[in-house]
């Protein structure tokens, strides 16, 4: 029997190299994202790759990606948050909105992956959350990212 990864965010830079990795090695992979890429958009003929159009910020959609997956499989093995926003900006110039954006998509985004992996892990399953070294120390012009992976760092922990 295969085994099964969801990943959100997938479609582009580490997560897209995740998703190489695990299709490499023969496994299932279902991705959440924003958008199909041309990676995708090439490669969706193939059976081990699922694509489901979502925004991670909102927890329906989590929901909603839960139920597409079980469509197909009722457990999995491994679920990869890993959908991320990284902008920099000068503390001074950082708006409500600016700091909402990130954390929305950084914190929440993972916060809601972990509440719906636990729903549909295996018993032996993984939940990996990608983080980032800036969520071990700050950077000038980066404190509200470094604070969403320091904070997506707790939740894992």
């Amino acid at each position: 029997m295969k085994k099964i990864l969801v990943i959100t965010g997938g479609s582009k830079g580490i997560g897209l190299a995740i998703v190489q990795k695990y299709l490499d090695n023969d496994w299932c992979v279902f991705i959440g994202s924003r958008s199909k890429t041309s990676f995708i958009n090439k490669n969706i003929k193939n059976k081990n790759l699922f694509y489901f159009k979502m925004d991670v910020t909102k927890e329906n959609d989590h929901l909603l990606f839960l139920k597409y997956i079980r469509k197909y499989f009722k457990k999995i093995n491994c679920y990869i948050n890993c959908a991320g926003l990284s902008n920099w900006s000068p503390l001074e110039k950082i708006t409500n909105e600016f700091v909402d954006n990130i954390f929305e998509t950084n914190f929440k985004g993972t916060l809601w992956g972990c509440k719906s992996a636990v729903k549909i892990l295996k018993k032996n399953g993984s939940i990996i959350n990608i983080s980032s070294l800036a969520g071990k120390r700050g950077s000038k012009n980066n404190s509200i990212y470094s604070a969403s992976k320091f904070a997506i760092n707790g939740l894992t922990q």
